[in-house]
């Protein structure tokens, strides 16, 4: 994200799931964008938040991070139906986000 007030995708789905914001001053705001779903957490939001949190660590600029969800919720915790149907092991999805 840029100082000058761009906005950024961080997904590694065809879907857009989070959107970083620049604010000025130093401050950004990472958007959980899943609002049809009340931005409930998905493998592909996980990977987002990760590639965000990535990308801002590396940013000397950031100051302060405001993290909210597009849409009438915040988050509505773990989207279970769709991480238990992303494979045979969901263990081995939580192995990935860990790494």
């Amino acid at each position: 994200t840029s100082p000058d007030g761009d906005t950024r995708s961080s997904s590694t789905s065809s879907e857009q799931r989070v959107q970083i914001k620049s604010l000025g001053d130093g401050i950004r705001n990472v958007i959980l964008s899943r609002p049809s779903k009340m931005n409930a957490l998905d493998m592909p939001m996980f990977e987002s938040i990760a590639g965000a949190a990535a990308q801002l660590r590396d940013d000397p600029t950031v100051r302060a991070i405001i993290l909210s969800g597009d849409g009438r919720a915040f988050c509505t915790g773990l989207d279970v139906k769709s991480v238990a149907n992303v494979g045979s092991n969901p263990l081995k999805n939580v192995d990935r986000l860990l790494e």
